[in-house]
């Protein structure tokens, strides 16, 4: 388990994503403040008990492209010559990319994960219009139009893009799918927000809207065309890990093994925290073996006697601490929706080559050791042979 480090280079954003948890303000970290907050960052890594030192970096925003210069800063002072630096990565919109930018994350070997939503976006991430990054664009699809050609350069065949999902864009998952795998993106990490803000009559619409964007993965699979939606990705996952092995300890990297450095420098358990300035990691004080037990999804007595209970990991630990240390109901109804359909879409595909594909292309590092027990795309008899409940499982849930 290695660590990751989210690191904030700035707060400022381009666009005015509703559901966006960072502040936008004219903020930024500096050359200084990293410096002074190397040491505590090394410190952390060896404290949280990660293997061998090891970590990964994100640097995260806001937008983090409107602070280039300090990226290029770490990057070759710092990170670059790092032995235990295993990877960098940059989240961004991309609506700021450059052919400079593209030729520098390719000349170092770095990562680009695309945070995007699709044909909702105009509606979802409107500009702002007093930048004058924005200047000469009517709408963020406009944008990303006249990038198109570098946003598929940075992205090159690993062409993942972070789609969130919200109550005010889940009527257009189906056809954001459709646009993003128009445009080359064969990866969308469809991931609902884990917050506790889904209406009963919004978890209705997600069932609605999340069966109907299985239906078209299906089709995909049945085109013979290899479609990884994220939250599916995810399920089939967890489920393999949880039956075969058991179910992780941890539910996300947030104060277990790894955390966000702030642009004034100082650490807090993931961005969620850092937006509030909540639960600051202080030198010793900060206990990572408190951490890991707290917010171990195998003991929350409220998920024992769930049927997911061996394979889910309970989502955000933000959402989970200002709910008094327990997972939210809705966020659980959710991933029971998702999980749902991950089951029905294998049911449909276990014969497809594609769809075999699929699989074992996400597992064959992970579960050689299981190949001869089950075949891989057929997960329905994984969880038949390890005694998970296939009434339990086949069961439809109504929305409480």
């Amino acid at each position: 388990m290695q660590f990751n480090l989210e690191l904030s280079v700035t707060e400022k954003c381009n666009l005015a994503c509703p559901y966006c948890y960072v502040a936008n303000q004219d903020t930024f970290l500096t050359p200084e403040i990293f410096d002074n907050s190397w040491d505590e960052f090394k410190t952390l890594v060896r404290r949280s008990h990660s293997h061998n030192e090891d970590y990964h970096v994100g640097f995260f925003g806001g937008e983090p492209l409107l602070n280039m210069d300090l990226i290029k800063y770490v990057v070759e002072n710092y990170f670059g010559p790092d032995p235990h630096c295993q990877h960098m990565t940059i989240i961004s919109n991309l609506s700021l990319l450059t052919q400079e930018i593209v030729d520098y994350v390719k000349e170092y070997g770095m990562g680009m994960s695309w945070s995007f939503d699709g044909i909702s976006s105009n509606l979802s991430r409107p500009l702002i219009s007093s930048m004058k990054e924005n200047d000469g664009f009517e709408s963020v699809l406009d944008m990303y139009n006249s990038k198109r050609h570098l946003i598929k350069k940075v992205l090159g065949d690993h062409r993942w893009c972070k789609v969130m999902i919200f109550p005010g864009n889940v009527d257009t998952m189906t056809e954001n799918l459709e646009f993003l795998v128009d445009l080359g993106m064969n990866c969308p990490d469809f991931m609902p927000v884990r917050d506790d803000i889904w209406s009963v009559d919004d978890l209705h619409n997600f069932r609605k809207e999340c069966h109907r964007l299985a239906d078209r993965t299906i089709q995909y699979f049945e085109d013979g065309q290899i479609v990884a939606v994220g939250m599916f990705y995810l399920a089939i996952r967890d489920t393999l890990i949880g039956l075969t092995k058991s179910k992780r300890p941890w539910g996300c990297f947030a104060g277990t093994h790894g955390a966000i450095m702030s642009v004034e420098g100082k650490f807090f358990p993931c961005a969620r925290f850092a937006s509030k300035k909540l639960l600051p990691m202080v030198g010793e004080e900060y206990n990572f073996d408190y951490w890991n037990k707290t917010l171990n999804p195998q003991n929350y007595d409220k998920c024992k006697s769930c049927r997911l209970y061996k394979i889910c990991n309970a989502g955000c630990s933000y959402s989970q601490i200002r709910n008094n240390n327990e997972p939210v109901d809705s966020v659980c109804e959710i991933n029971h929706i998702y999980y749902d359909e991950t089951l029905r879409i294998n049911r449909a595909c276990k014969d497809m080559p594609a769809y075999k594909e699929y699989v074992q292309n996400i597992f064959t590092g992970q579960f050689r050791a299981f190949k001869a027990e089950t075949e891989f795309s057929d997960i329905y008899s994984l969880i038949k042979k390890h005694k998970v409940g296939m009434e339990a499982i086949e069961k439809e849930r109504l929305v409480a």
